[in-house]
């Protein structure tokens, strides 16, 4: 009995024996099995705080360079005059959803320089105003007194600058998230604006 179990007992450790040494890796990997199901989604984590306000981003805008006065000296008698400024940057898209601000700028009398946002009325009787067409402005002077002579009042601004903004509805405050209202704006609160 004794000598059966012993016999037993090796018969075991042989046959794990070959068990283990028959499995070996040294053949071709088989496919890859196909993949498992989706596992569910987990739960949502808390909302992050608000992040801070970004800084304004800059505007987009063409400014010309100062332009004479190109009114003539002597006019006949005449309660309107005007003269043309060509504006290749005013298109068709610019007039039908850009802005257009034209500014004038004169010297007062103590010599310190003035800049009107036309249209304005100087003098309570002339009134410089400005008219758009594609490709140019036409600045005009206009007197409300009949009979009155515009020939030394139209010589009351040096010369004058316009500032096309393209896209006037994209820009908002960056302190209150407003819109802009660029024509409520004197010159230099519209340039220290776009500049920035």
């Amino acid at each position: 009995m004794k000598q059966m179990k012993f016999f037993k007992s090796i018969l075991s450790v042989l046959c794990i024996t070959a068990l283990v040494i028959s499995c070996s890796n040294d053949g071709d990997q088989g496919p890859i099995g196909p993949a498992g199901p989706q596992g569910e989604q987990g739960v949502a984590g808390p909302e992050g705080p608000q992040g801070e306000q970004g800084e304004p981003g800059s505007v987009e805008y063409f400014s010309s360079s100062w332009i004479p006065n190109e009114f003539e000296e002597n006019y006949p008698a005449t309660t309107t005059a005007g003269f043309f400024i060509d504006a290749p940057q005013v298109t068709e898209e610019i007039m039908n959803t850009g802005l257009i601000l034209m500014f004038g700028r004169r010297t007062d009398a103590f010599d310190n320089d003035i800049i009107e946002s036309l249209p304005v009325l100087l003098n309570n009787s002339y009134n410089f105003r400005f008219q758009q067409r594609v490709g140019e402005l036409n600045v005009l002077v206009s007197t409300a007194v009949e009979f009155d002579n515009i020939n030394e009042n139209a010589q009351l601004i040096d010369d004058y600058r316009y500032v096309i903004i393209p896209n006037p509805g994209n820009a908002t405050r960056a302190n209150k998230g407003q819109s802009v209202d660029y024509t409520k704006m004197g010159y230099e609160e519209l340039m220290a604006y776009l500049e920035k």
